[in-house]
């Protein structure tokens, strides 16, 4: 049974990594709303991990060319953050991981032309909101099991150096979040240097 299911679970994640090519951003939100819906169980992660690196890079890679949708964006970093959760963080993490992360929520979203301006900022600071407090934990997980060294150099300590600025004085859980990894980054001293020109 347990072969069988491996072998399931490396079928769908190739079939989803070829699909993250298509031109069409309904199918690619589908391919994000798949991944999203395995990464909700925990005992798909020894086998997401496998894959889930290089389908996210394939998927974050279309902003050079076509904006991914907000929800697409929503939902590949609620599957990091799912992951970051689990034993997986440090296969994440040297997977080049943390670079997509940031790029998902960091750059400028597309704009849905249906809705109203009013109804487009709500639901845009809304979702960026969301990604931000799921891109806080991602980095606190990564920052207490991943490889610290690499966080640092990718930019996560840049990351939540900005965050501070951005939840300072309105939201002490997460600015507990984000104290708790830069503490935990500035536990290797190799990172003292970086993290000093990053701003900490």
């Amino acid at each position: 049974e347990r072969t069988r299911r491996l072998s399931v679970m490396h079928g769908a994640m190739g079939v989803l990594y070829e699909l993250a090519n298509s031109p069409s951003s309904n199918i690619v939100d589908k391919v994000s709303k798949c991944l999203y819906l395995y990464c909700t169980d925990s005992s798909n992660h020894s086998i997401l991990v496998k894959h889930v690196g290089s389908l996210i890079t394939r998927l974050a890679n279309r902003t050079n060319k076509t904006k991914l949708s907000l929800i697409c964006r929503r939902l590949l970093v609620r599957s990091i953050c799912l992951m970051s959760s689990s034993s997986c963080c440090r296969s994440l993490v040297e997977d080049n991981i943390v670079p997509c992360v940031l790029q998902l929520c960091f750059e400028d979203e597309g704009v849905d032309t249906n809705s109203s301006s009013s109804e487009r900022n709500s639901s845009n600071k809304d979702n960026d909101m969301i990604r931000t407090i799921d891109l806080i934990t991602i980095l606190a997980n990564f920052s207490h099991t991943g490889n610290t060294a690499r966080l640092v150099r990718d930019g996560a300590c840049g990351a939540l150096v900005s965050l501070v600025q951005q939840f300072r004085g309105t939201n002490k859980s997460q600015n507990g979040r984000i104290s708790c990894a830069l503490r935990n980054l500035t536990c290797y001293l190799g990172n003292a240097k970086r993290m000093v020109e990053d701003g900490v």
